[in-house]
C-alpha cells in the first residue's frame, strides 16, 4: 500500500495567489523565528491544489485564518493518535467592495499518521451524513519532532526521497470547510469521525498479518489437492484466493471458525485471538439478519456439506473503512491433512474498481460459471448469441453475478437475450441465500426513466418484499433500456415470494405516462383512440386525468359539424 497514493518524488508546487501570499506572509510574521518558516512551508503544501477548486468564496483572510488554525493544530499534535477538530466560525467572503461580510462555517480538521483510506474515509461520513461542502484540502507531509514528552514540531516539508527515514514522520492533514453544524452535530461529527480512524488504524495494522494468513490458507488449500476429488474445484479456490491477494480486494477483516461435530448437527464457534482488523472486535459479526446472528443456519450448514471449499456473498456490516458498502464476504473452509473438515476462515473486505471492470472470464470462478450458463443454456461462444451473452455478463452487476447460482442465472438467458432484439419491461428478483435480501433487477425503456420512477419503483419492491430499499444501481445499457439493481433489505419473517410477472404488472403502472393512461380509457370508445391520444396540450396533463379528459372527449363527440 502507498501513502495515500502519494508519490514519493517531491511535486512540484503550485504558486499562490499575491493576495494570499500576502496575507500567510503578515500572519507568518506572528509566529517566533524558529515557528515562521515551518508556518510558511506548511501553508505552502496546505494551499498548493486551491487552484483546482472550483466556486470558491472564500477571501485571502479567511484562507490565512483557516491556516494558521490548522497549523496551531499541527504544533500540539500527538504522533501516533488522530487529532480531530470541527469548529464552527465566522469567515469573510471573497469580494471586490471595500465592506467585508461574514460567513458562519463549521471547519473540519483532522491531522494523522499518513496511512491509506483516510481521506476516502473521512469524505464518506460527511457525505453519509449529508453536509454540504465547499472546500477540501489534503496536503500529506513529512514532519520532524522532538523526541520529547512535548512532542514539538522541529522541521517539516514536501514528502520526499530525502525525508523517508526514521527521524521524520508522514503526517496526513484533512481539512473540510462546510455549511455551519450546531454544537450537537458538532459533536456527533467528531465521534463519529473518531470510529471511522479507530477503524481506518486496525485495518491498516492488520493489512500484512491477514495477508500473511491467507498464504497460509493457499498453503494449506495446496495440500487438499493432493488427496481430494474435487481438485479442480480447490485449484480454482486457490487461483482465486491469490487474484484476490493481487490486488483486487481490500482487506478489512479476518477471523476464524472451529466446527465443533459434523455439519449436519454441529456448531460453529469463534476461535479465540483469531480476529483481524475489523473483526478483532468480537461485536461486529458478518452473517446477521435483522437482530438474528447467522452463523450456522441451514444454508451454512449446506456450504459445509458441499464439495466446494469458498463461498463468497455480502456481509450484513457496512464498511466505514475507504468505501461505504456492506463488505463483501468470503468464507474459506480449513481441513485437517487427512482432508477432514474442521472450520471455516472468514474474510470481510471490498472488492477494488478493477475487480467490477475485469472481464469475467478473467476471474477465478466466475469463468467457471460463465462456461456452465453457456453450456446449460445452450449458447456457444463463437455466435451472435454468444458476442450478445457475453457482453451481458461483462456489464451485468458484478455482486450479483458473483453471488447468483449458475441454474438461476442460466434460466434467466433467453429472457436476457430476447430484451435485445424486443426492448420491454422486464424485472428478474432473487432472494438472497441466508434469506437477509432480495436482489431485483428492473428494466424500464429509457424514455419512461426518470428520478421519480425509480423511487417508486423501489418503494414498490420494498412494500411487496416487507423491507427496505438498501441501495439502487441503475445502468444505461446501450440500447433503448435502463437497468437498475435494487437491494431490498430483510429483517423479520419469511420472505414473500413474488412472481417476476406480478412485479413487471405492478412497473408497468408505475412507468405509464399520462398518454399511456388515456389510450387505456379510449379503448372503450370506437375510432377515438385516433383522434384524441394525442390531442392534448402537457398543459391540460398536469392539470385534469384522463378520466376527465374522457368525459371532455364525450362532450366534444355531441357537438354538431359547425361547432
Amino acid at each position: 500500500m502507498t501513502r495515500n497514493g502519494q508519490s514519493q518524488a517531491k511535486p512540484e508546487q503550485a504558486s499562490l495567489s499575491p493576495d494570499l501570499e500576502a496575507v500567510l506572509a503578515e500572519n507568518a510574521s506572528k509566529f517566533d523565528a524558529k515557528a515562521r518558516p515551518i508556518f510558511q512551508k506548511f501553508a505552502e503544501l496546505l494551499f498548493a491544489r486551491l487552484g483546482a477548486a472550483r466556486d470558491n468564496w472564500l477571501s485571502a483572510k479567511s484562507l490565512a485564518a483557516i491556516g494558521v488554525d490548522t497549523f496551531h493544530l499541527l504544533q500540539n499534535h500527538l504522533p501516533g493518535r488522530p487529532t480531530v477538530s470541527v469548529g464552527r466560525t465566522a469567515l469573510p467572503v471573497s469580494q471586490t467592495g471595500s465592506a467585508e461580510t461574514l460567513r458562519e462555517v463549521t471547519v473540519l480538521v483532522i491531522i494523522n499518521n499518513d496511512m491509506p483510506f483516510l481521506v476516502s474515509s473521512v469524505m464518506g461520513e460527511v457525505q453519509a451524513r449529508g453536509l454540504k461542502t465547499h472546500l477540501v484540502l489534503h496536503p500529506v507531509h513529512a514532519a520532524r519532532r522532538d523526541g520529547n514528552q512535548i512532542i514539538e514540531l522541529q522541521q517539516l516539508d514536501a514528502m520526499s526521497s530525502d525525508n523517508a527515514t526514521s527521524e521524520w514522520g508522514a503526517e496526513s492533514v484533512i481539512v473540510v470547510v462546510m455549511d455551519a453544524l450546531d454544537d450537537s452535530a458538532s459533536r456527533a461529527l467528531a465521534d463519529a469521525l473518531d470510529d471511522v480512524l479507530a477503524k481506518v488504524a486496525v485495518a491498516v495494522r492488520d493489512w500484512k498479518p491477514m495477508k500473511a494468513r491467507l498464504d497460509a490458507a493457499i498453503t494449506a488449500l495446496e495440500q487438499q489437492t493432493k488427496t481430494r476429488e474435487n481438485a479442480g474445484l480447490i485449484d480454482e479456490t486457490i487461483a482465486f484466493c491469490r487474484w484476490m491477494r493481487a490486488g483486487q480486494f481490500v482487506f478489512l477483516g479476518m477471523r476464524e471458525y472451529r466446527l465443533d461435530g459434523e455439519p449436519e448437527t454441529g456448531s460453529l464457534r469463534v476461535i479465540e485471538g483469531s480476529g483481524l482488523g475489523l473483526l478483532a472486535d468480537p461485536n461486529v459479526h458478518v452473517l446477521r439478519r435483522g437482530h438474528e446472528l447467522v452463523s450456522l443456519n441451514d444454508e451454512v450448514r449446506r456450504f459445509y456439506l458441499k464439495p466446494s471449499p469458498i463461498i463468497i456473498t455480502k456481509s450484513n456490516a457496512r464498511s466505514v473503512v475507504h468505501r461505504r458498502s456492506h463488505m463483501d464476504y468470503v468464507g474459506l473452509k480449513t481441513y485437517t491433512q487427512e482432508g477432514r473438515l474442521t472450520g471455516e476462515l472468514r474474510i470481510v473486505g471490498l472488492f477494488t474498481a478493477a475487480a467490477y471492470t475485469e472481464p469475467a472470464l478473467e476471474i477465478p470462478f466466475l469463468r467457471l460459471k460463465v462456461e456452465r450458463v453457456f453450456k446449460i443454456a445452450g449458447v456457444k461462444h463463437a455466435t451472435h448469441e454468444g458476442r450478445m451473452l457475453h457482453n451481458i455478463l461483462d456489464t451485468f452487476p458484478r455482486d450479483e453475478l458473483i453471488q447468483i447460482g449458475v441454474h438461476q442465472l442460466a434460466s434467466w438467458v433467453p429472457m436476457l437475450l430476447q430484451l435485445e432484439f424486443d426492448p420491454r419491461i422486464r424485472v428478474f428478483a432473487r432472494r438472497d441465500r441466508f434469506d437477509r435480501f432480495v436482489s431485483v433487477l428492473v428494466f424500464v425503456p429509457r424514455d419512461r426513466f426518470s428520478t421519480e420512477v425509480r423511487e417508486d419503483i423501489g418503494n414498490m419492491l420494498a412494500e411487496v418484499y416487507r423491507g427496505r430499499m438498501v441501495t439502487h444501481q441503475p445502468y444505461f445499457t446501450a440500447g433503448p433500456l435502463v437497468r437498475v439493481h435494487f437491494i431490498i433489505g430483510r429483517y423479520e419473517g419469511t420472505t414473500p415470494n413474488i412472481d417476476d410477472a406480478e412485479l413487471e404488472r405492478r412497473v408497468a403502472e408505475i412507468t405509464q405516462t399520462w398518454e399511456d393512461r388515456l389510450e387505456n380509457q379510449l379503448a372503450a370508445v370506437p375510432g377515438a383512440g385516433a383522434r384524441f391520444s394525442r390531442a392534448f396540450p402537457a398543459s391540460y396533463a398536469e392539470n385534469f386525468p384522463p378520466e376527465r379528459a374522457l368525459e371532455d372527449i364525450e362532450l366534444i363527440e355531441r357537438l354538431a359539424g359547425d361547432g
